[in-house]
């Protein structure tokens, strides 16, 4: 089997989510392109205002104590919006998705076939990691088969 020269992959948790591109220098080593960021609005916007779950008169589509249940279904709806534009844009043809257990289960449940037959989920949070620290990481490093 060759060595692999580019790799595109998604980093999320509950609140935002990187798209990268992972590439394979002439000197071996893994190097990273940022291609995207993903954080919804409503999640900016929810400072010093009243829930966004809230509807008119007090009332909320999400049932008292599941609004963190909520979030996390409009999170993933939208991030998986967000990625389809950006898997047309850029033309890929699969992905790593490395995300908590808990947004692994709802990108499975919510998002559509066409967008899971390319995406690879696997269950790693990292997403919290910055940049430098993203391109040293051995799951990201063996996406490129960097040593």
């Amino acid at each position: 089997m060759g060595k692999l020269q580019k790799a595109w992959f998604l980093v999320a948790d509950r609140e935002h989510a990187r798209l990268v591109e992972a590439s394979r220098t002439p000197h071996g080593r893994c190097h990273l392109d940022v291609h995207g960021e993903f954080r919804p609005q409503w999640l900016e916007s929810e400072h010093a205002r009243p829930s966004p779950l809230g509807g008119k008169d007090g009332h909320s589509y999400a049932s008292v104590g599941h609004e963190d249940e909520e979030r996390l279904h409009r999170f993933v709806n939208e991030l998986g919006d967000w990625v389809t534009g950006c898997v047309k844009q850029h033309g890929i043809e699969s992905m790593s998705v490395y995300c908590s257990a808990q947004v692994l289960g709802e990108i499975r449940r919510r998002w559509d076939k066409s967008l899971q037959s390319i995406a690879e989920p696997k269950e790693l949070n990292i997403a919290h990691l910055p940049t430098p620290e993203l391109q040293s990481h051995q799951a990201i490093k063996k996406l490129v088969e960097v040593d």
